[in-house]
């Protein structure tokens, strides 16, 4: 199994909270945030208890408290003194009735107090804050962390796709940096040589998750162009089905923009002509619902599409 060195933004992420500060990890999806994380905890053994929960797919505020609750339970498991002080408060202090989010604020505060006073370090962890579902019910969410946080025994360590506000917190903040050429050499053997290993990072836009299935497709395929080819023919089956998604302008633009990979001025007289796309008027509600929809992102360097395997996909199929 191929693998990538992260050995040096691990360790300044173990510096950072052995130095007990609470940390925002940001940066796209499938930079290497949860191997990170799955790595930090591995490392933090015998220094900090942590416990782990991810904020994807929570449909309801009991939800997210019973899950986190399970989460507590199964952590407290392995420390003798955690696990009864634990199961007197739950057993004090139920849980199976709260239903809003603002009601949770005395169970926190609790909860808070119960693990002030054992003689352990705690880092929370609540990863994919930018996938929480109730946006009206977040500042409610920061309160339940910033309680947590007044204990001098607990951390904080949230991750998310982008830099939040979390100045309340007293939290710092951590940009998973993207896997460079040099990176990439010197963790895998089976890239041959720079311009290679130049051609898959710049492909992956530097992305950990989607290098490491291209570096599977090129133990399968034995070389670099090969892999690239059939990991784009892998996406094609899940990919094109959402072509049926948009009106033609849309898909239109969506190809023009993928095909520059980076364009400055969508709805320039130069781009219209060069990709026969029309009026600027219809242009520009296509870029707004593109946009609004998430499948392109502005840059400093221009638009360009949000995802990259999207991106790479469309440059394959038309290419």
């Amino acid at each position: 199994m191929p693998n990538i060195s992260r050995e040096k933004e691990l360790q300044q992420l173990y510096d950072r909270i052995m130095g007990r500060e609470n940390l925002l990890l940001y940066g796209p999806g499938r930079m290497g945030k949860t191997y990170l994380i799955q790595l930090l905890q591995e490392k933090l053994q015998g220094r900090r208890v942590c416990f782990y929960r991810s904020l994807r797919g929570i449909l309801s505020s009991s939800q997210y408290i019973n899950e986190l609750v399970r989460d507590l339970k199964k952590e407290a498991l392995k420390h003798a003194s955690l696990e009864y002080r634990l199961r007197r408060f739950l057993d004090e202090n139920p849980y199976d009735k709260l239903q809003e989010m603002d009601e949770m604020k005395s169970w926190f505060e609790g909860l808070t107090a119960t693990l002030e006073q054992i003689s352990l370090d705690f880092l929370f962890i609540f990863e994919d804050w930018h996938e929480w579902e109730f946006e009206e019910s977040q500042p409610n969410l920061l309160k339940h962390f910033k309680k947590l946080n007044k204990a001098r025994n607990i951390q904080l360590l949230i991750t998310s796709h982008r830099p939040e506000d979390f100045s309340k917190l007293d939290c710092s903040y951590y940009e998973v940096p993207p896997v460079t050429t040099e990176k990439l050499l010197r963790s895998v053997s089976t890239i041959n040589n720079e311009k290679e290993a130049k051609t898959l990072v710049n492909f992956a836009h530097g992305n950990t998750g989607y290098l490491l299935r291209i570096l599977d497709h090129i133990e399968k395929t034995g070389s670099a162009d090969k892999a690239l080819l059939s990991f784009c023919s892998e996406l094609h089956s899940a990919f094109f089905k959402m072509k049926f998604r948009f009106t033609d302008l849309q898909w239109r633009l969506l190809r023009a923009i993928a095909k520059d990979e980076r364009v400055l001025q969508p709805h320039s007289f130069d781009f219209l002509v060069k990709h026969k796309l029309g009026a600027a008027s219809s242009v520009e509600r296509a870029l707004k619902n593109l946009s609004d929809s998430q499948m392109i992102e502005k840059t400093e360097e221009g638009w360009t599409v949000s995802n990259v395997l999207l991106l790479r996909w469309i440059q394959w199929l038309y290419s």
